[in-house]
């Protein structure tokens, strides 16, 4: 695939929606869950760290040296 470049306006909403997800009871219950087995930070903005690497930083897909892909657009948007 082609390289991606995150624009700061995409970075800023990546961030706003975790900013939003972090709130919500399941990413609470989730987020207790792995702090309790030593998989997440427990403070909030190392977990939002955290899923921000998980989701958005951008990978080399297989077969490429470039960064063209993310976790979260990889699962979610397919």
């Amino acid at each position: 695939g082609e390289p991606e470049i995150v624009t700061p306006e995409e970075e800023a909403e990546n961030h706003k929606f975790l900013d939003s997800i972090v709130q919500t009871p399941t990413m609470k219950i989730a987020h207790k869950y792995l702090a309790e087995k030593h998989l997440s930070p427990e403070d909030e903005a190392g977990f939002k760290k955290q899923l921000y690497r998980i989701w958005f930083e951008l990978y080399a897909r297989r077969g490429s040296s470039r960064p063209d892909s993310s976790g979260f657009e990889h699962v979610f948007v397919g």
